[in-house]
């Protein structure tokens, strides 16, 4: 990558600032929303990996 600031730190932390900020605003949401992401990725055996 080419750039002024060769650091992702900073961007990084903002974006995770970002994302605990909306948790702690919305629990039950993100709670929802996780659950539904975990029911996709059990469906398509996301994290399944029987070649092991």
């Amino acid at each position: 990558m080419v750039s002024i600031v060769d650091s992702l730190v900073a961007p990084l932390s903002v974006i995770n600032a970002l994302v605990v900020a909306m948790c702690l605003k919305r629990p039950e949401e993100v709670k929802d929303n996780l659950k539904n992401l975990e029911e996709a990725w059990n469906n398509y055996q996301v994290y399944l990996n029987d070649e092991i």
